[in-house]
Parts: structure tokens; C-alpha cells; sequence
């Protein structure tokens, strides 16, 4: 097989080509051989009886003349025929009287002679009728005819009737066939031989050469190189088989240059966004909806405490959140799109939670498959300023102090519960509105803004006063404005 797939094309096809004419070409010869080879068989058994029957009335003739000499001169003349391997003459006993070889004579016939059949002799005998019998095991004809040599004999001479008995080879009869037939398709085998090396040189020409010059082009693709077929000359099929196999290689040479140059673009962009995730301050990962962690950066290596990125990788991401439902709830979001500043706790290595904010969106690889990009924003801090903000905002809700904050436009910007008690009015009526929609134009004017204003130019106020409040009621106040610089 090995062989086979290695053998040169412009060799081997030729020649199968060349084999598979030869045999349809000897198949039609031996054909023609057999039909030939019939009818001479056929036409041998009817030469073969007529020629013998009249060999058989004039020796019967001579016989019965007394002319013996005649008899066996006339049987030796016939016997010149090359045909006849063997021909004799036998008395009513099968001994033999004359024959085509004087060696034989005075001889038993079924003793010397291979094919003489006892049988067919006493037939020929009893029926006073020639036997004729063809033997295709030696390819031969045999033929038994009655000779009455004996009637005229005398008394010295048997009574029966005896035989004329001839052997006729067909071989010679065939190798004429054969010579007569190798002679007249001696000009077949010429124009054979000329018309095969015409289509091995069209052959070579327009279809072994564009394959090798496919193959070529293929071996070149796999070396990562780009092959073009040259052009095939000529018209018709072939020629465009040719230029088919031309464009084929500008195309298929065009698209690999163009796969090329995509994987290099996907193989930048991976460098890039490798490079992104490793220069943001910001932990980052890619994961899939299983769980499997395919991708981090240093950021989230360090953040969460693990020593390598593969001991991080080697962990599920199931396993670092906590017992609870941050993870099902992350998940539930992301199958309705980008997920954006979601807040939930992660384990560090060691065990204590740490508060990400996770942005997240979902992309398919060139591969078809589902994975999830994810940033992680560490708001630990954030989280405990919040923390320490709320107990403050208690504190200074639950104050008997009357608490308030106004910006440089004279908008509440907040007020506790001591004050909105002595205004009788809710937190919607108060923040977000300006003192004097409040309080009204004229305590706005005439009270807050003279010493608004000194406050907001960098002065601490302090005095008191009778003041009537709408909620408590005629109270005297101990007032003071401090200024605050917001971050």
C-alpha cells in the first residue's frame, strides 16, 4: 500500500491505462479465436468424413481388384497431408495392413496406435457405417471407415469387413489461426501502441500536471505557504479543469492569507486584552456558566490571597462565595443581560469576606461556547465608611439638638428629627428645599441669612434668642452656624 501511495502518478496511471486497454483488446482476440477455432472444428468434421470416404472406395476398389500396392500407395499419398498424424488400414482382426508409417504394418492397431477404440472398430464392423468422433482433451478428430478388402480376398482371408482408421490434428489448424490473426491485428497493435503514447501525453499534459501542481500547492499550504497554480494551456473540458484548479489555488490561497491574518488579529487581541488585565488596578476573570475559572489576573491572584495563578484556577468558582444566595442571584441577572456594579462578599484564601462591586457580560468564543468576562472592584472601604456613616447619621437623627445643613444656595440638605419635629413638617416637605420656602420670606430674610451669609464666608456664629416654632412652639434657642467643606 505504502508503495502504491508513493508511486510516481505520470507512471502508474499511464500504465493502468495502457493495462486496461490490453486486456479489452485480448479479450476481443480470444473471442475471436474461440469463434474462429469453432468453425474449424466444425468444418474438420465435415472435410475429414468426405475426404476419407473417398480415400475408402478407391482402396475398397483396389482391394477388391487384387491391386494391394495400389491400395497402400494410395493410402501413403493422403497420409502426406500434415493433418493426418496417423492413417492405416486394418483387416477385419484390427491388424494392420498398410499404414503411414511401414514400422506399424502387420502390427495390432489397438496396441500401437493411442486412441484406437475397440469399441468404435466393432461398430464399424457390425453397422458397415464410418464412425467419426472428436476428442477435445487431445484436440483431434478420429474417424473409422469400412473397408470390404476381404470380399474378394480368397479363402486364405478373414470375412469381416475391415477399416480404414485416420487420426487429423487440429493444432496445426489453430497455429495458422493464430498466425493468420497476430498478422492481421498487427496494425491494431501499431495504432494501440500510437494512440496510447498520444493520451499519455495528453494525459501528462492536461490532468497529471494540474494534480501535481495541486498537490504542490496543498504541500505548500501545510507549510504554512501560499501556492498558485500556473495556467493550463489550450480549450475545452481539460483547459478549464485547469483554470478551475487555478482559481481554486488564487482562492483558496486568498482565504488562508485572510485566516492568517484573523488568527493574528484573535492572537493581538488576546495579547492585548492580556496585557489590559494585567495593568488594571481592578481584579479580573473568565469564567463559565459551570463554575470552571478559565482566566485571571494578578489583581484578583493578589486581592483574594492566593499564592499562583494556577492554585487560583484550580478552584471552583462556586467555591469562593459564602453560603448564601449571592451567587445564584449573580447568575440569574447575567442570563438577562450585563450585569453592572452588583455588590456581594468573596472569600479570601484565608476565610474572611471581602465586598467586591462585580460588573459582568456574557461573550461566546469562536468556539461556540458561553463564558462570563467579570470585574471585581474591592469597596472593603467603602463599605466601612458607609458602616461608620450610618451610626453617624443615627446619632444625629436620634439628637434632641435641632440639626440642619444648608448649601451656599440655602437648599436643606439635611435635617434630623428635632428639627423637622419643630418645624411640623416630614423630611419630603424639608430636603431639597430652599429655607425660605420653608420658613417663609420673611424669618428667611430677616433671621437666617444675615448670619447665613457670615457663616459662609468662613465666620463661626453663636447667640440666642425667643424663638416660636411651628411643631414646639415659643422656645428660647441657643443658635449656632458653623461652616462645613464638603470632600
Amino acid at each position: 500500500m505504502r508503495l502504491i501511495r508513493s508511486a510516481n502518478l505520470s507512471l502508474w496511471l499511464p500504465v493502468v491505462v495502457m493495462t486496461v486497454f490490453i486486456m479489452l483488446l485480448s479479450m476481443m482476440v480470444w473471442v475471436e479465436y474461440r469463434q474462429v477455432s469453432s468453425q474449424l472444428i466444425k468444418s474438420s468434421l465435415h472435410i475429414v468424413p468426405e475426404e476419407m470416404a473417398i480415400l475408402a472406395r478407391e482402396m475398397d476398389e483396389h482391394y477388391a481388384n487384387g491391386n494391394f500396392a495400389e491400395a497402400r500407395q494410395a493410402l501413403s499419398a493422403k497420409a502426406t497431408d500434415r493433418h493426418y498424424t496417423a492413417m492405416l488400414a486394418t483387416d477385419g482382426r484390427g491388424n494392420i495392413l498398410h499404414a503411414s508409417d511401414p514400422g506399424l504394418i502387420n502390427r495390432q492397431a489397438a496396441k500401437v496406435i493411442p486412441g484406437f477404440d475397440l469399441q468404435r472398430f466393432a461398430r464399424v464392423q457390425q453397422e458397415n457405417q464410418s464412425v467419426t468422433h472428436f476428442d477435445p482433451a487431445h484436440n483431434q478428430i478420429t474417424a473409422y471407415f469400412p473397408l470390404m478388402q476381404a470380399r474378394n480376398a480368397g479363402a486364405g482371408r478373414p470375412a469381416n469387413t475391415g477399416v480404414l482408421f485416420v487420426v487429423y490434428d487440429l493444432s496445426l489448424g489453430e497455429m495458422q489461426i493464430w498466425s493468420q490473426m497476430w498478422r492481421s491485428s498487427l496494425p491494431i497493435w501499431v495504432l494501440l501502441i500510437i494512440s496510447m503514447t498520444l493520451f499519455i501525453g495528453l494525459l501528462d499534459y492536461f490532468i497529471i500536471r494540474p494534480i501535481q501542481y495541486l498537490t504542490a500547492m496543498t504541500l505548500a499550504f501545510s507549510r504554512g505557504e501560499t501556492a498558485v497554480i500556473n495556467p493550463i494551456p489550450g480549450r475545452g473540458e481539460l483547459a478549464l479543469l485547469g483554470d478551475a484548479l487555478s482559481e481554486m489555488s488564487t482562492q483558496i490561497g486568498n482565504r488562508f492569507e485572510q485566516r492568517k491574518k484573523a488568527e493574528q488579529e484573535l492572537q493581538d487581541a488576546k495579547q492585548r486584552v492580556m496585557d489590559l488585565m494585567a495593568s488594571v488596578p481592578v481584579a479580573i476573570s473568565v469564567s463559565t456558566p459551570e463554575g470552571q475559572v478559565l482566566e485571571v489576573n494578578e489583581h484578583a491572584i493578589e486581592v483574594l490571597g492566593y499564592d499562583s495563578k494556577e492554585s487560583f484556577l484550580s478552584v471552583p468558582a462556586a467555591d469562593h462565595y459564602p453560603e448564601g444566595q449571592h451567587r445564584e442571584r449573580f447568575l440569574e441577572l447575567l442570563k438577562k443581560g450585563p450585569v453592572r456594579g452588583f455588590e456581594l462578599p468573596l472569600k479570601h484564601k484565608d476565610g474572611h469576606l471581602i465586598w467586591f462591586s462585580v460588573s459582568s457580560v456574557k461573550r461566546v468564543d469562536q468556539d461556540g461556547k458561553v463564558q462570563f468576562v467579570n470585574a471585581f472592584q474591592d469597596i472593603s472601604e467603602r463599605q466601612r465608611l458607609d458602616e461608620e456613616l450610618r451610626r453617624y447619621a443615627h446619632i444625629v437623627s436620634n439628637a434632641s439638638d435641632m440639626l440642619m445643613l444648608l448649601d451656599k444656595d440655602y437648599v436643606f440638605l439635611a435635617a434630623n428629627k428635632a428639627c423637622l419635629s419643630a418645624f411640623g413638617q416630614t423630611a419630603d416637605q424639608v430636603i431639597g428645599r430652599t429655607v425660605a420656602e420653608v420658613l417663609g420670606e420673611d424669618i428667611f430674610d430677616k433671621v437666617i441669612r444675615p448670619s447665613a451669609e457670615r457663616c459662609l464666608a468662613g465666620s463661626e456664629i453663636h447667640y440666642q434668642n425667643w424663638f416660636d416654632f411651628p411643631g414646639t412652639g415659643h422656645k428660647y434657642t441657643d443658635i449656632s452656624y458653623s461652616p462645613y467643606i464638603g470632600p
